[in-house]
């Protein structure tokens, strides 16, 4: 997921732009370029390979242009940004380890925890460890600055790239978006999917869909409701009509408890008409756990009072 949000990043008008919507044609022209690339000057064993293979290959100095990790520092290979559609234009994707301080401790842990954080973010440590032995890049900005530094690092890199973060903080299950997107993808690089399906099926991941009442699928949906709504509350004229002939499974009471739980499971169907909102969800959610607690609490009843006798 990783490659295609680069990519995407990287295929912006301008870099003051955001990155494309996964629906948009610059998003299409994005992944058909990536196609281009692989037929023209890559193989489709290539795109499918490990980051072993990729590392191997580098070590063996068999590939060109490599698109990899900043975390790996392979020789004679020089670091640059990923070249954009346009000029000025590129995109990376910035990541990297999280620090965190369990709550669970006391105060005296808390406050030598936070020492310990202050040492490992602190810029003497970030020039020392992180950058000079362990050749890995600083998420301090201020060091990039430092000219003296500079000299024997590498910060015209980091000044020229334009990173892009990726949801994996905000998005719900991003995990499973990640997932879901690349097995997407796949499709596409197989010829199975078109670019536009695939991008449309990705984007669906990430939208809450809703039916419109005045919509052709929303009538028939709303009609289907009513029609069992209005069949649910009729029933209960047959219940005080035929109770002691064909409704002798439970006592009249629970019946029209068990009446009401189906009503309340039919009306929470309406979560599925307009947008969502807090009310509305805590609403529907009310009525689902009512519901299913009084259809279920008759037919418990009914079999503790069987087991007992």
């Amino acid at each position: 997921m990783c490659s295609i949000y680069q990519l995407l990043y990287s295929y912006r008008e301008t870099k003051e732009s955001p990155i494309p919507e996964f629906n948009s044609q610059t998003s299409i022209d994005a992944l058909n370029k990536l196609l281009e690339i692989r037929e023209k000057v890559s193989s489709n064993y290539i795109f499918k390979s490990n980051e072993k293979y990729v590392v191997s290959e580098m070590l063996n100095e068999k590939l060109l242009f490599v698109n990899f990790y900043s975390s790996i520092t392979i020789p004679n290979y020089k670091m640059c940004p990923l070249p954009g559609k346009n000029e000025g234009v590129n995109g990376s994707i910035a990541g990297g380890l999280n620090l965190g301080i369990n709550k669970n401790i006391n105060e005296k842990k808390i406050k030598a925890a936070i020492e310990v954080i202050k040492y490992l973010t602190s810029e003497k440590f970030q020039k020392e460890v992180i950058m000079k032995q362990l050749l890995l890049f600083s998420a301090l900005t201020k060091i990039y600055d430092d000219e003296e530094f500079c000299q024997n690092f590498n910060c015209d890199l980091i000044h020229k790239t334009q990173y892009f973060h990726r949801p994996s903080t905000t998005m719900e299950d991003y995990e499973y978006f990640s997932g879901k997107s690349v097995e997407y993808f796949q499709k596409f690089l197989d010829g199975k999917k078109s670019v536009k399906e695939v991008l449309r099926n990705i984007e669906n991941i990430t939208k809450l869909h809703y039916l419109k009442p005045n919509s052709t699928l929303g009538i028939i949906v709303m009609a289907i409701i009513i029609i069992y709504f209005v069949t649910v509350a009729f029933s209960l004229i047959f219940l005080f009509k035929f109770q002691k002939t064909y409704f002798k499974f439970l006592p009249i009471d629970l019946w029209i408890m068990y009446t009401f739980g189906s009503v309340f499971m039919l009306l929470s169907n309406l979560e599925y008409f307009n947008e969502q909102s807090v009310t509305k969800c805590v609403i529907i959610k009310n009525l689902i756990v009512y519901g299913n607690a009084f259809i279920f609490i008759p037919i418990l009843y009914k079999l503790l009072v069987c087991s007992k006798f």
